[in-house]
């Protein structure tokens, strides 16, 4: 500053300079202008650097695998990113100056007001989830933290968007799946016990009345036929508590459809291996995974429930020792073929 006081002189003032000192102020001059010349060079570097780390971060921040929102204490939002815009599905212009609260389900907006006002009045990272206005099937959980910035009169809740529909579905899916084998384990250990308790019991009790048959007499056929009698009426009942129990099995078997996809290859293959082990038989499988992926889940169901019966109907009544069955895709569709030997 003392340089530029020095320098502003008027024209009568260096015209009345001796020459060396005229010489003097215009080598000072000259420097001023270099440094100033200098000066100009190192603030564009400067610029031009910021805007390089402006561009990367706005990069940065348009390609964060999340969506980030910038809102005030009311809940406008001041900034978004790219992701944040897709998940809300609007143009990030008309998403600007918004409320954030517009954009989730009515039923969790008192939700995130909430996580909003707890933010900042406690300055603590706060968590919630909610669902979408636009798409209710869309879980989002919000996770919030208090910034401070220094342009901006209060402070600001960076808050960030992940969207976990795929996660708490897999997780609803996982539980479904502990609890069917639960349940299969049960149905499994009640069906055992039954089976020694009734089944193999009333088995051994007629065992022991034909036992019997031995120790009579050639002339005395009229016990015996009592014995025969008897044992074969309790082995009828035997057959219909045996049936009762493979009907039971097989329900419990039967795949449960309720928010979950149907393999139709693995559902076919176990139930078909549980009723040959059941019934003594041999029964050989064909699928075509093409044809198999074409079908709905109630397609799937249908077709499982319809080679259910036909192996059922193979097996108790026209006694076939072997069983095949076939599903391959034809030019008219899908065909499903169950042949017995």
């Amino acid at each position: 500053m003392q340089e530029e006081t020095q320098l502003r002189v008027t024209r009568r003032e260096v015209a009345a300079m001796p020459i060396k000192d005229v010489q003097r102020l215009v080598h000072e001059l000259q420097v001023h202008q270099i440094e100033l010349v200098m000066q100009n060079e190192e603030l564009l570097r400067t610029q031009t650097e910021l805007k390089t780390a402006r561009d990367r971060y706005a990069d940065l921040y348009d390609r964060a695998p999340i969506g980030y929102l910038t809102l005030d204490p009311q809940g406008t939002i001041l900034e978004a990113n790219l992701p944040a815009c897709r998940l809300f599905g609007i143009n990030r212009n008309r998403l600007l100056g918004q409320p954030a609260i517009r954009f989730v389900a009515a039923k969790d907006q008192a939700t995130v007001l909430e996580h909003l006002r707890a933010l900042f009045q406690t300055g603590i990272r706060q968590v919630c989830e909610g669902h979408l206005a636009q798409q209710g099937d869309v879980t989002v959980r919000f996770e919030s933290m208090v910034l401070s910035d220094e342009v901006l009169p209060h402070p600001v809740a960076r808050t960030v968007l992940l969207d976990i529909t795929e996660s708490l579905r897999a997780a609803t899916q996982a539980q479904e799946q502990q609890r069917e084998r639960r349940r299969n384990l049960e149905a499994r250990e009640r069906l055992g016990h039954d089976l020694h308790d009734g089944i193999l019991q009333s088995l051994y009790a007629i065992g022991l009345s034909l036992e019997t048959c031995k120790h009579y007499p050639a002339k005395a056929p009229d016990g015996v036929g009592v014995i025969v009698a008897r044992s074969i009426g309790e082995l009828n009942s035997v057959m219909r508590d045996m049936r009762g129990f493979v009907e039971e099995l097989e329900a419990e078997a039967a795949p449960r459809t309720e928010g979950l996809p149907l393999d139709l290859s693995i559902s076919l293959r176990a139930m078909v291996g549980a009723l040959a082990r059941l019934y003594g038989r041999k029964v050989g499988l064909a699928i075509d995974r093409a044809a198999a992926i074409r079908l709905s889940p109630a397609q799937n169901l249908d077709l499982l429930n319809l080679v259910k019966e036909a192996l059922s109907n193979s097996f108790r009544h026209a006694k076939a020792t072997s069983v095949r069955v076939s599903l391959r895709q034809v030019k008219t569709g899908i065909r499903l073929a169950v042949r017995d030997t």
